[in-house]
């Protein structure tokens, strides 16, 4: 073969490999304000032009920025509403028996399913529980610490921890995991909760804030006898389950926390994420 050809074929070849080496499409993300990043293939792509669809592939790191609300549409007919500061990592993971791509890191997030057939759900895994639907709408927030609240806003949503079996959590009625305990009773909505943690209420904290250890309406939580304070404060501790600051290390993504301080030792933390 000469070399003529051989300059012609070789370009072929290339980009033939590279297109079966490509993330897979998992959706596509909408900015309604603000801004967002994406970690891609250890490249940090910025985007802040509004009501731009922009594709997001499997293994994609997601992050919100302040001020900001994204919504994701999703292969699997999932709209969900991302608010400012929200973590995502879209990254296949199987756990009791359950499936998924999309893992909640931090912060708030909306989600809204259609109808599923046969036996298709939409799942999410955080650091202490899955969330499985076939057709609803639901709202979730995770802490830093791993803590998951559940609040369902239409049908019923499969909720489940790393102990106990899974709930299955009603219309206007919530449920949390903190640490690797079982999913609380579900019980209705106390007014704190839903004053500071409404349908449109998805902002959070930053992720390394101290406020990002909370829940809403932690007072209505204790006074309605779904948990107690220990049982509160004990989620805010160094729990086993590594914290979203870790993980997010790992991932190369610490410059969302010290744009200065991230050197090659950090980038290369040892911790790895467990779910």
């Amino acid at each position: 073969m000469n070399l003529s050809k051989i300059a012609v074929i070789l370009p072929m070849l290339l980009l033939a490999a590279g297109s079966v080496w490509a993330a897979a499409l998992y959706g596509e993300a909408t900015i309604e304000r603000g801004a967002m990043t994406v970690v891609r293939e250890g490249r940090s792509l910025k985007f802040d032009q509004l009501n731009q669809e922009i594709e997001i592939n499997e293994e994609d790191l997601i992050r919100v920025r302040p001020q900001s609300r994204v919504t994701l549409r999703t292969r699997e007919m999932a709209t969900i509403a991302l608010g400012s500061n929200a973590v995502f990592h879209v990254k296949p993971w199987r756990s009791k028996g359950k499936s998924g791509f999309l893992r909640a890191l931090f912060g708030r997030f909306r989600a809204s399913v259609v109808a599923l057939a046969g036996g298709e759900q939409f799942n999410v895994k955080t650091a202490t529980a899955t969330i499985g639907v076939k057709g609803t709408e639901y709202r979730t927030q995770v802490t830093n610490r791993g803590g998951t609240l559940l609040i369902v806003g239409a049908a019923t949503v499969g909720f489940q921890g790393q102990q106990g079996p899974e709930v299955t959590v009603g219309e206007n009625f919530l449920s949390l995991i903190i640490n690797i305990n079982p999913p609380t009773p579900p019980a209705p909505i106390p007014p704190q909760v839903e004053a500071e943690f409404g349908s449109d209420d998805l902002d959070a904290p930053a992720p390394n804030s101290r406020a990002g250890r909370d829940f809403p309406g932690e007072e209505g939580l204790i006074e309605a006898g779904i948990v107690t304070e220990d049982e509160l404060n004990e989620g805010k501790g160094d729990f086993v389950v590594p914290l979203v600051e870790d993980i997010l290390v790992e991932l190369d993504f610490i410059d969302f926390f010290d744009p200065n301080a991230a050197s090659d030792a950090q980038r290369r933390a040892t911790v790895t994420p467990s779910f």
